[in-house]
């Protein structure tokens, strides 16, 4: 029976394929509509609809976004997006300019603390990637065998309370979502499971 997934991401952010592959994954799996939700980017959505297109099988252009709502980190999928719709654009490159900047700020926590690794390790995890994350980052520590697993570079290093923590800078939540509807886009809240949401969020509710 043909099913569905809408949270899948490639080598755009910090999945494992490139973009067309996990569309031929998806297709070998008998999905028959999916969703390309890479984390502040849409850099991998061209690619992966002309081989959706080739394959005959529904791709959902989207992304996934972080934003702090209540001093909680909250992630939202945009669904069905203008890719060239230009203030989503303009939202994604201050996104990426965000990433950029924490990303040389844990490096500098990092060496600081004598741990050998450089901004070039870290890209060297995420070729191909428009997206650099956290992720990229314990990869690399795993690789030059400051630890010996990704838990290990969370809980030690990257996580909440970690010797090289860096909180992540969000947007706001109300411009995030008015982005997404100007964009012709569909706002979902993503793992909704993960939170502890209450009736008093009304936010969520609107």
């Amino acid at each position: 029976m043909a099913g569905a997934d809408l949270h899948l991401h490639s080598t755009a952010s910090d999945g494992r394929f490139p973009p067309r592959e996990v569309v031929r994954r998806a297709f070998g799996a008998d999905l028959r509509a999916i969703s390309l939700t890479d984390h502040d980017t849409i850099a991998g959505i061209a690619e992966a609809a002309r081989e959706a297109i080739r394959l005959q099988i529904d791709l959902v252009p989207g992304c996934e976004i972080s934003i702090n709502h209540d001093n909680t980190e909250i992630h939202l999928l945009a669904y069905y997006i203008n890719p060239s719709d230009a203030a989503f654009r303009r939202m994604l490159t201050d996104l990426h300019q965000a990433r950029e900047e924490r990303l040389m700020k844990i490096v500098e926590l990092l060496r600081a603390q004598s741990v050998p690794i450089s901004l070039a390790d870290i890209r060297r995890e995420a070729i191909g990637t428009a997206a650099i994350g956290r992720l990229h980052i314990a990869r690399a520590l795993v690789r030059l065998k400051v630890v010996k697993h990704f838990g290990a570079a969370f809980r030690d290093w990257l996580g909440f309370g970690g010797k090289a923590f860096v909180p992540k800078q969000t947007p706001h939540p109300e411009a995030v979502i008015d982005c997404i509807w100007s964009a012709g886009g569909v706002p979902v809240l993503a793992h909704p499971g993960l939170y502890r949401l209450t009736d008093r969020d009304e936010f969520f509710a609107d």
